[in-house]
């Protein structure tokens, strides 16, 4: 870890320290671990920055992972409409096969009575 200054009046602290009844000595002793406490425990720019690019890096893995999963996800989604749409495709050209084929036989029948009616009519008449 790289040295860092703080500003902390450790004199300041000390004759407080020293004028509340604390011997000079042990309020000294006292200043120098508080300053030494604060400067080990300071965040410097540098770790300010490794911090950020780890964060930075958990973010874009995890993004990257999601947009796999949506696309993957939508792979799926786009897959299971295709293949609906075809079972409906094809359901519907087979409902249009067999209307065709009833009304071919319908038409068929209406055809023949048709020609029964003419064929009744032209000997009953002609």
């Amino acid at each position: 870890m790289s040295e860092r200054t703080i500003n902390f009046d450790t004199h300041r602290f000390v004759k407080r320290l020293v004028e509340s009844g604390l011997a000079e000595k042990t309020a000294e002793v006292l200043a120098d671990e508080q300053a030494r406490l604060l400067t080990d425990n300071l965040a410097s720019k540098n770790d300010l920055e490794s911090g950020l690019a780890m964060v930075r890096a958990d973010l874009e893995s995890g993004l990257a992972s999601v947009r796999a999963d949506l696309e993957s996800g939508l792979a799926s989604v786009r897959a299971d409409l295709e293949s609906g749409l075809a079972g409906v495709h094809a359901d519907l050209e087979k409902g249009l096969a067999s209307t065709e084929a009833r009304l071919m036989r319908w038409m068929t029948g209406l055809l023949i009575a048709q020609g029964g009616v003419i064929v009744t009519l032209i000997s009953v008449f002609g």
